[in-house]
């Protein structure tokens, strides 16, 4: 890892790392005006360190209510209590743990983060930074260091930790019917460990369907350009970023691609209809694969690894009429959560 020059912040530091890691050097060619935009939001709100020299501690607040909003929002909250040295764990990293989201040259100088609280998160050499990848991969929403969350999990931990889904329990069907409240036209949560795993489910569901009602011709499953849905073989036949299929193939038939909705990287040039052209490029892979042959489409609502792409107006609305009119299922799975529509092709899930 580069070192950290002297009038940069931690702050900087970590983004700059964290994009060079992620895109390359030469790939964000606007790479240090990014990094310089959001260092310099971070700074409005930036607090020393609790490892930094001449800190005082927060004085008492008036009341709990606003110690846990400023602790939420990160100003001046106290980080757990650490280690002081953390050399053991950091050779046991780089001897034995195999980093997914890295190579393995850059895995031996990863970050060895040892403590959370709010938006901020420490590493073993005392640095703070703030989290601007919610927890590396988009997935520490709630932030870190809840009491109340933690304490739920140990009160359930200690009531019953697990049991399969072979049958039921308060939880699971709590929870399920709170979720479906909030979707309307999903009627059933089908509980999984992992966005690769869930899309791996859809996947067999829209076969089954295929078969049980089609005799298995309706079965193909259309992906669209950028996106991605996890590392698993499946899900990686349905991923349309390429540097992450790369040594994996080959895959499972039946996927095929569709043209990405990235206005910014518009196809035709600046266009007022944009959403609606880049929807039309759906229809137009379904024709020519057959409609007969088409299960369902696999989408990102939002596009994240693939450049954080916001599908352009009218989009979903003409995606929605095309999959209609085909009997199309439309898959959609944002980071562990996969929402199946309901359709002629595919259940409520």
């Amino acid at each position: 890892m580069k070192k950290r020059p002297l009038n940069e912040s931690p702050s900087h530091f970590v983004l700059e790392n964290m994009l060079s890691q992620q895109y390359g050097s030469g790939v964000l060619t606007d790479r240090k005006t990014l990094i310089h935009d959001m260092h310099a939001e971070i700074e409005l709100d930036r607090t020393p360190s609790p490892y930094e020299d001449g800190m005082s501690s927060r004085s008492s607040s008036s009341s709990g209510m606003e110690e846990k909003r400023a602790c939420s929002l990160q100003r001046s909250c106290s980080p757990p209590a650490v280690e002081a040295d953390y050399s053991d764990a950091t050779a046991a990293d780089k001897a034995h743990v195999w980093h997914h989201m890295l190579n393995h040259k850059a895995a031996q100088d990863a970050h060895m983060i040892v403590a959370g609280k709010g938006l901020r998160v420490w590493d073993s050499r005392g640095r703070e930074f703030l989290d601007v990848t919610s927890g590396g991969l988009w997935t520490v929403n709630a932030g870190y260091g809840r009491e109340e969350i933690a304490n739920a999990v140990r009160d359930q931990l200690l009531q019953l930790n697990f049991f399969s889904q072979v049958a039921a329990n308060v939880p699971a069907a709590r929870f399920a019917e709170k979720l479906t409240s909030k979707m309307p036209g999903i009627s059933r949560v089908y509980y999984a460990s992992s966005g690769s795993e869930a899309i791996e489910k859809a996947f067999k569901m829209v076969r089954l369907i295929a078969h049980q009602k089609y005799g298995g011709i309706k079965h193909k499953i259309l992906y669209r350009e950028r996106d991605y849905h996890g590392g698993t073989a499946g899900a990686l036949a349905a991923t349309g970023q390429g540097q992450r299929r790369e040594g994996f193939g080959p895959f499972a038939p039946g996927f095929v691609e569709v043209p990405h909705c990235c206005e910014y990287r518009s196809q035709w040039g600046k266009v007022d209809d944009y959403g609606l052209r880049a929807a039309n490029e759906i229809e137009k892979v379904i024709l020519a694969e057959g409609p007969e042959t088409v299960g369902a489409i696999c989408l990102e609502p939002i596009t994240a690894g693939g450049g954080a792409i916001v599908p352009p107006s009218g989009y979903w609305e003409r995606v929605q009429e095309i999959c209609s009119k085909y009997k199309v299922g439309c898959e959609m799975r944002e980071h562990g959560a996969l929402a199946t529509s309901t359709s002629e092709t595919t259940p409520h899930t």
